[in-house]
């Protein structure tokens, strides 16, 4: 099992540590690393469906590699991982990522205002 500071979930426990004030691994500094990182996943869900709305499922999985590829440009950079962390989150935040796109291209097509008619 891979430790503290080389596993692929520690941006999220460094980000609660950095909210809360509390150490690495504290139960409050996870649950809001975790809260912190669920709101932002909503949000990014609103935003696609608003942007794109009942656009193809793909345009989600190319939403969710923006991501992916934002979120690697910006940590290394900013020093939050440690190299041996890069391997391990990036596999996982890939397959993460794509996951999300996809199911919020899908349920955004299906359940997009401007499909059900809310938007004129």
């Amino acid at each position: 099992m891979l430790g503290l500071g080389t596993g692929p979930f520690y941006s999220i426990s460094l980000f609660g540590s950095l909210i809360t004030g509390k150490p690495l691994g504290s139960p409050v500094g996870e649950i809001a690393g975790w809260a912190y990182h669920l709101s932002n996943g909503v949000t990014f869900a609103i935003m696609y469906t608003l942007v794109a709305g009942p656009a193809r499922w793909w345009f989600g999985l190319l939403w969710g590699a923006a991501l992916e590829v934002a979120m690697l440009l910006i940590y290394p950079s900013s020093s939050i991982l440690r190299p041996p962390a890069l391997i391990p989150l990036v596999v996982v935040s890939l397959a993460s990522h794509a996951m999300f796109g996809t199911v919020i291209g899908l349920v955004s097509r299906v359940r997009s205002p401007t499909r059900i008619g809310v938007r004129s």
